[in-house]
C-alpha cells in the first residue's frame, strides 16, 4: 500500500512539474523589448474585406457617404465602382510666333524708378490721346483723300489775322487808306468789299498795301479771296476744281451767281465731312473763318 501510494504521489507530482514546466514554456514574460519586437498576426481569412478595409484606411479618411454604405451593408463583399481618371487637358504647343506676341518687349511693362504708378498712368493717356489725334490727323490729310496739296495753302498770313488793336499804327493807317478797312471789317474776315477781289484785280496803291502786311498774289487770293473771284476754268487750270467738286460745287453755280449755291455753303464747319473740311483748307479756310466769326473771337491763333 504505500507503494502504491508513493507511486500515485510520485505520478501526480511528475504531472504537475509537466504542467509547470509547460506553462514556463509557453507563457514567457512579457518585457518592453519583446513588446516592440512583437509581429502583429495575419489577419484571419474570415475577416470581411469590408472590415479589412476599415481597419486599413488611415485615421481622417472620407467617411463613407449613406449611400456607399447601405451598398456596402447589402453586399459586403461588392467592390466600389472605379473612379474614372481625369485626363489633363491638353496644352496648345507654343510657336515661335506665339511666344514673340505674348513676350513682352524690352522695358514694357516695367515699372520706372523715378517715376510712380499715378504718373505712368498719366503719361500713358498722354500718350494714347496723341497717338490717336495724330491718327486722326493722319486720316484727314488731303492725300488720304486723293488731293494735292495747294502750296498757297501751307503759308499763313499771321498779321493778317492779328486783332485791329495789336497792329502797328503805320499799319492800321495803310489799312484804312489803301485797302479800306475799318476797326469792324479788319477785325472780321471776309467783311471788307476789297476781299472779293483777286489780287490781278486791285489798284497799285491797294497792292502796295498788300504787299506791307506780307502778302503777295498766291497768298491773297488763297487766304483773302479764297479763290472766289475765279472762273472755274482758272479753277480747272490750276487743278483746284477738285476742292470745288469736294464740296458740292458745279461749273454752272460756281460761275453764275443767280443759281443756287452748294449746300456747304449753308454749313458749319463741324458739320462738314472730314473730306469736305480737307478740300476748304486747300482753298485756306479753317473753322473760325468759314463760320464768320470774330478775330476777336477765334480761339486760338492760326
Amino acid at each position: 500500500d504505500d507503494d502504491e501510494y508513493y507511486d500515485e504521489g510520485e505520478e501526480e507530482w511528475d504531472e504537475e512539474e509537466e504542467v509547470e514546466e509547460v506553462e514556463v514554456e509557453t507563457v514567457p514574460e512579457s518585457t518592453p523589448e519583446m513588446e516592440a519586437e512583437a509581429v502583429p498576426e495575419t489577419v484571419p481569412e474570415t475577416v470581411p474585406e469590408s472590415e479589412i478595409e476599415a481597419v486599413a484606411a488611415p485615421e481622417g479618411a472620407l467617411e463613407a457617404e449613406p449611400e456607399l454604405e447601405a451598398a456596402l451593408v447589402a453586399e459586403p463583399n461588392a467592390e466600389p465602382e472605379a473612379v474614372p481618371e481625369s485626363t489633363p487637358e491638353a496644352v496648345p504647343e507654343t510657336t515661335p510666333e506665339v511666344a514673340s506676341e505674348a513676350a513682352p518687349q524690352e522695358g514694357e511693362g516695367e515699372l520706372d524708378v523715378e517715376t510712380g504708378p499715378e504718373e505712368q498712368e498719366v503719361v500713358t493717356e498722354e500718350a494714347i490721346a496723341t497717338t490717336s489725334e495724330a491718327a486722326e490727323s493722319t486720316e484727314q490729310t488731303p492725300e488720304s483723300f486723293g488731293f494735292t496739296i495747294n502750296p498757297a495753302s501751307l503759308a499763313l498770313p499771321e498779321r493778317r489775322y492779328l486783332a485791329w488793336s495789336e497792329l502797328k499804327e503805320t499799319e492800321r493807317q495803310v489799312a484804312e487808306i489803301s485797302l479800306g478797312y475799318s476797326e469792324d471789317t479788319w477785325n472780321k474776315p471776309g467783311s471788307n468789299h476789297k476781299e472779293g477781289s483777286r489780287f490781278d484785280d486791285l489798284e497799285e496803291d491797294e497792292k502796295g498795301g498788300v504787299i506791307m502786311f506780307g502778302l503777295n498774289e498766291e497768298k491773297w487770293d488763297c487766304h483773302i479771296n479764297h479763290y472766289l473771284a475765279y472762273w472755274w476754268e482758272d479753277m480747272e487750270e490750276l487743278g483746284f476744281d477738285q476742292y470745288l467738286i469736294a464740296l458740292g460745287w458745279q461749273q454752272d453755280n460756281w460761275d453764275d451767281e443767280d443759281l443756287p449755291p452748294a449746300e456747304t455753303e449753308d454749313l458749319y464747319w463741324e458739320k462738314l465731312t472730314p473730306k469736305q473740311q480737307a478740300a476748304a483748307r486747300q482753298l485756306c479756310w479753317f473753322e473760325e473763318v468759314w463760320d464768320g466769326a470774330s478775330i476777336l473771337d477765334f480761339e486760338t491763333k492760326p
